[in-house]
């Protein structure tokens, strides 16, 4: 009998390996997310112990950011070409594994080093998981189940902000580290012996046994046999280039603009944001507690844009999500450029920026994993999100040159309003955006 795998997934109940398997994504986004983050709530005690300048500071935080710009281009090929599963697992034990030995570094140089090594697992992670979600959900759901992974970087940066601050406190910023690396190769040991490799790549790359016994675990035993014969309604093979050709380059292009706007807007608050309330004359409690919320806001917006995109459609959602960014990040510069910042005010503007910049980053996960087909998907995201990096990357740079300025606070937030005008515009490039679903 032929079987089509993608009209399985669509008829069938979400079952509980596919729950199951969104569990242990997610676990793998919040631990990324609490290990990537963490040099940013470190960074105002190595400021304080090392007497790091804001440049060299900016250095380490970009180093960590070029290295996910690489991995996630890495990640993409490492997942089309060698499984979802096998690539997800080698990049949480390689970022844990990597983690680790920042806590016996003793200067910026090795800081700077270990952070781009561990980086190349972080950017790596992304799509795979993506590809995993896309593949192994129906489209009804698909959305909802890649917003709830990404809710894993908002989540695992909270984690992050009130984990840190107490270790510091309690012991000192090394037990971050030890604590981040202890985390990334625990759940890479859970990953080998839970994780389901994608149907869709196994309908490519594996015998019609394997194929037969992971949808039997999936939708129940005896339904599928040996002797089937599995379909997939879209193209084997693919390489970096075929996301260039013609069929693809508009949707190519107009996604790394938006990812690198979205991202450079994203990591630039994430990363910087303890270091500029410290430099208000706030403590940091206050400086841990803005980063906390704005991570934790970043889930309101992470939870509201795929019901937005199943009523909406990708592009006037994610134009509405942008023009509440820009309006968001122009109130945090209004708050700061008050002589006495309102503490309460300044927390609320970053609530309102965080959960509208994590809107956007899952209405563009789930608008490329729905824009590529099968064959090139995994790769696509990759590209997407691994030339889209480099908006971190300058982030991290620029961030640091910026704010050495004079009313450096106000220009940097004043950049990051232009860098999300950059956004519309790669949103507007995109050719393949997800229509309504009407009900």
């Amino acid at each position: 009998m032929t079987i089509n795998i993608s009209d399985t997934i669509e008829s069938q109940p979400l079952g509980k390996r596919q729950k199951t398997l969104l569990l242990l994504v997610c676990l793998a986004v919040i631990v990324d997310g609490f290990d990537l983050q963490m040099i940013a709530f470190v960074g105002p005690k190595l400021i304080e112990e090392w007497g790091l300048s804001k440049a060299e500071l900016g250095q380490a935080i970009s180093a960590g950011l070029i290295g996910m710009g690489v991995g996630a281009g890495i990640g993409g090929w490492m997942g089309d070409r060698f499984g979802r599963r096998l690539s997800t697992i080698f990049s949480v034990m390689f970022f844990g594994i990597t983690t680790l030995p920042i806590a016996f570094v003793t200067d910026v140089d090795q800081l700077i080093a270990l952070r781009f090594i561990s980086g190349l697992g972080f950017g790596a992670l992304f799509p795979n998981t993506t590809a995993l979600l896309a593949e192994w959900f129906p489209s009804r759901l698909r959305g909802y189940g890649i917003s709830l992974m990404i809710l894993g970087v908002p989540l695992g940066g909270a984690l992050g902000a009130s984990v840190s601050s107490y270790l510091i406190a309690t012991y000192s910023w090394q037990a971050c580290f030890i604590a981040a690396g202890g985390l990334g190769i625990l759940l890479g040991l859970l990953l080998w012996v839970s994780l389901e490799e994608s149907p869709k790549y196994l309908a490519e790359h594996a015998s019609s046994e394997k194929l037969a016994q992971t949808l039997n675990k999936a939708f129940g035993r005896d339904k599928f046999s040996r002797d089937d014969t599995f379909v997939v309604d879209e193209l084997p093979s693919s390489s970096w280039s075929d996301v260039f050709k013609k069929d693809h380059r508009r949707v190519t292009f107009g996604m790394v603009l938006a990812f690198f706007a979205n991202l450079l807007a994203y990591y630039g608050m994430a990363n910087w944001i303890p270091t500029i309330v410290s430099s208000l004359g706030f403590g940091i409690d206050i400086a841990t507690r803005s980063a906390l919320f704005l991570n934790l806001s970043s889930i309101i917006g992470a939870l509201v844009v795929p019901y937005m995109l199943l009523n909406y459609g990708s592009k006037k959602t994610l134009m509405i999500v942008l023009v509440g960014a820009i309006l968001s990040v122009a109130a945090v510069t209004i708050t700061i450029i008050e002589p006495k910042v309102d503490t309460i005010l300044l927390i609320a503007a970053l609530s309102f920026t965080g959960m509208f910049c994590g809107g956007l980053q899952v209405g563009l996960y789930t608008l490329a994993s729905n824009a590529y087909p099968t064959n090139c998907r995994s790769t696509g995201i990759g590209v997407a999100a691994g030339v889209g990096r480099l908006g971190p990357i300058i982030s991290g740079f620029g961030g640091a040159f910026i704010l050495s300025m004079d009313g450096g606070n106000t220009i940097f937030f004043g950049a990051i309003v232009a860098v999300l005008v950059t956004a519309i515009i790669g949103v507007m490039i995109i050719n393949r955006h997800t229509l309504p679903v009407k009900a």
